[in-house]
């Protein structure tokens, strides 16, 4: 059994809201990552933490299977594919680990390799830091990536996937021994690390998924579950992915200890109370930037320029009292635009005009980081009406 440290509690996909679990060595140097999508297959987001998110889909359908939940399905069209657009975190010469679960109707089509990642330059061929896909008729997957001059390097696993079966498939490369090697269902490749001579050259061409840039050789089935690492995955580390994928997901509320079902309510921004000088990135409202069910951050609040007690408030939707004191959790996201002092931002819960807890962020870095507050349990008793509570930000830079 391999330990769930924070992720998701159950044996069934995600279902409901979900972070990244950074407590879980699953997210150390992970740089992309194209969930399960539960039930709900609206989102198509890099939930890596590094907004690589999804910026054009052709052709491609949502469907859902109950071992990994949704997943995205490239098989109505030869065209099918979805684009992530380039960004250096994407662009890896150097060590690399790609992971996603596949499936195929069929492996006898007329394509030579059907293709799962792709970032090779459209412009000059052979520019090409990686790219994975599956062979037709053989089943085998093959490794390509290129120096840039024309010559590539062609790897080939020995073991194979087979037709109509799920399977998650991995290719890593470690660039100082120059060797590569594959992973099926958790399982090394018999032909074990393999060796390349070609060294891989960066590429600014967008990431693409499901087909090739140059020519038809798409996949014909679905993918789910996608990663990209910065760095090689160990023999371990593969296999816990494979039994253990969700270890990634952590649920937004977290689960008290022996609790194996819960039924989650959330308190969303929902209105607009003050707002200072605060502004929002897209329109007027100020809540229509919190009140996501997944994180966007694309969508934000900001305050003024060198901020001194710049103070919003925005109401949260009405939830049914809980009658327990325990995991009451707000979670938010942060950055600091501004070069110069320090900036912080402190926290308001308040039940009308009565504050019923405070805490503060120090200290904010220029990266978008993941914040949380857990009520005490006093906290959360003193509250008698959850129909009437705020989130108050006041914010500081010194």
């Amino acid at each position: 059994m391999f330990p769930n440290r924070g992720g998701w509690p159950f044996a069934n996909p995600p279902n409901t809201q979900f972070t990244i679990n950074t407590d879980s060595p699953q997210s150390k140097g992970l740089v992309f990552w194209l969930p399960t999508l539960g039930v709900n297959t609206t989102y198509l987001r890099d939930m890596s933490g590094g907004g690589n998110h999804v910026s054009a889909v052709a052709s491609v359908t949502k469907t859902y299977i109950g071992q990994i939940g949704g997943v995205i399905d490239y098989s109505a069209s030869t065209a099918a594919h979805i684009i992530v657009p380039h960004n250096d975190r994407l662009d890896i010469t150097g060590d690399l680990t790609i992971c996603a679960w596949v499936k195929t109707s069929s492996l006898d089509q007329t394509d030579a390799i059907g293709v799962i990642f792709s970032k090779e330059s459209t412009a000059v061929p052979g520019v090409l830091p990686y790219l994975l896909s599956v062979m037709d008729i053989s089943g085998k997957l093959r490794f390509i990536h290129g120096s840039g001059t024309g010559a590539t390097d062609l790897i080939n696993s020995n073991d194979t996937i087979a037709a109509n079966n799920l399977s998650h498939i991995v290719a890593v490369r470690d660039i100082s021994s120059t060797t590569l090697t594959f992973y099926i269902n958790g399982v090394q490749d018999s032909a074990g690390w393999q060796s390349y001579t070609q060294v891989p050259t960066a590429s600014s061409n967008d990431l693409w998924l499901g087909e090739h840039q140059v020519g038809n050789r798409d996949w014909n089935g679905i993918i789910g579950e996608v990663r990209i690492y910065n760095r090689t995955l160990s023999d371990a580390e593969v296999l816990e992915i494979y039994r253990n994928p969700w270890e990634l997901y952590r649920p937004m509320v977290p689960l008290p200890s022996g609790i194996t079902s819960v039924t989650f309510q959330y308190a969303r921004p929902n209105g607009d109370i003050s707002s200072g000088s605060w502004q929002a990135s897209t329109g007027s409202d100020l809540y229509a930037m919190l009140d996501e069910t997944t994180y966007n951050d694309d969508d934000y609040i900001y305050s003024g320029s060198n901020p001194s007690s710049d103070t919003c408030e925005v109401s949260l939707s009405s939830i049914t009292d809980p009658a327990s004191a325990s995991n009451h959790v707000i979670s938010y996201r942060m950055y600091k635009t501004d070069g110069g002092g320090t900036t912080g931002l402190t926290f308001y819960l308040m039940e009308g005009a009565t504050q019923r807890a405070t805490w503060s962020e120090s200290d904010i870095s220029g990266s978008v980081s993941s914040g949380s507050y857990t009520l005490s349990e006093a906290e959360a008793n003193s509250i008698t009406d959850y129909t009437d509570l705020r989130i108050r930000i006041t914010a500081n830079m010194t």
